[in-house]
């Protein structure tokens, strides 16, 4: 694929965007993406957004979709890293909900996961447990008393049906990535590109292929990448196939 990021553009073949197989990833970071390590003192917030079409609630599990958003948060929070000096990270649940509505056939579950690189005697946020399992049975609303500051919070939204893919199967994901930049003029988005790839990359791997007991190959194939900058907004979109088959 081309590595000429010094223009809007793209690479790959075409897309086939089919409901049925498309599950939409947009990750936004508000101003930049969090930074690796983190600053000592400040607290960062991953936020996961799961959308997902449901025919009959009553046969939906938001328990379920819950679970995923909240452990896809904390293995996002695993890949940063805190300064020697103010290790090691502290973490917490600053907010949650769900809901899921049959007259318009839908569900949404938010987890929002807080981190925090603590300087010597700083108060560390305790954060909300997790809900019961009979919590899940009407929709509910959580938050904790920590100001989410956006500016240094990074947010997944997920359309479609979530990581998980049978044995043998494929699905077609999207990764779309968003920054913001002071100017799109003479732009160079290799960082952004390279960025967006390395989200791709983590979604790859909080994808579960099969059950526990099969022997299932995971592989991935980045069929196409597009860039541009319209406005201050830099956009990447990563489309990869996901393949689960039997060794």
């Amino acid at each position: 694929m081309a590595d000429d990021f010094s223009k809007p553009g793209n690479d790959g073949g075409k897309v086939p965007e089919e409901p049925e197989t498309v599950v939409k990833v947009h990750v936004s970071d508000n101003s930049k993406a969090l930074p690796k390590p983190l600053e000592c003192g400040k607290s960062y917030f991953v936020r996961i957004v799961v959308d997902e079409p449901v025919g009959d609630c009553s046969k939906y599990s938001l328990e379920s979709a819950w679970t995923n958003a909240y452990y896809m948060a904390r293995n996002r929070i695993a890949q940063l890293e805190c300064p020697s000096e103010c290790s090691p990270p502290h973490e917490w649940t600053s907010l949650y909900s769900w809901d899921c509505s049959s007259a318009s056939r839908s569900a949404r579950v938010i987890v929002v996961r807080g981190v925090l690189c603590p300087k010597r005697a700083q108060k560390r946020p305790a954060g909300l447990g997790r809900p019961e399992s009979e919590e899940f049975t009407t929709g509910d609303f959580h938050f904790d008393e920590v100001e989410e500051e956006r500016k240094r919070m990074e947010v997944w939204r997920q359309d479609g049906r979530g990581p998980y893919l049978r044995c043998p199967s494929s699905r077609l994901f999207r990764i779309e990535f968003e920054a913001e930049v002071p100017s799109c003029e003479g732009l160079d988005y290799t960082p952004y590109v390279r960025e967006a790839e390395e989200r791709a990359d983590f979604y790859f791997s909080q994808i579960a292929c099969g059950i526990a007991k099969q022997e299932c190959v995971k592989e991935k194939h980045v069929v196409r990448r597009e860039w541009n900058c319209i406005g201050k907004t830099v956009t990447v979109r990563v489309f990869m196939v996901v393949e689960c088959h039997h060794q």
